[in-house]
């Protein structure tokens, strides 16, 4: 969604002044923090360990109802944690909202 209203405010004074109107500049800026904590650039932000662990646990509990075997759910929560830490999707977002900041910013001069 960050991605389309990023899309839709490039360049676009209209679209800015709509998304600035439905309070997109606050929930921009509200995930920031949010997705800078994703990707452990906030020191003592985000999810702690015991958290990531606990979500590993129900990645492998969720496995385990699809009729994987405990081995293979074990793997399939490890692969998904690595896969999840891996790509990046904290940043991406974060790009996003940046960007989305700069357009609504750019967009009161248009």
């Amino acid at each position: 969604m960050v991605h389309v209203l990023t899309n839709i405010t490039n360049e676009n004074p209209a679209g800015c002044a709509a998304v600035r109107a439905a309070g997109g500049v606050g929930a921009a800026a509200a995930l920031v923090p949010w997705c800078a904590s994703l990707e452990g650039l906030i020191p003592g932000a985000g999810p702690t360990k015991e958290a990531v662990a606990a979500a590993a646990a129900r990645s492998g509990q969720n496995a385990q109802a699809r009729g994987l075997g405990p081995a293979a759910a074990a793997r399939q929560a490890r692969e998904d944690a690595a896969a999840t830490a891996a790509s990046g999707a904290g940043y991406d977002l974060l790009n996003s909202s940046m960007c989305l900041l700069v357009n609504l910013a750019a967009g009161t001069h248009g």
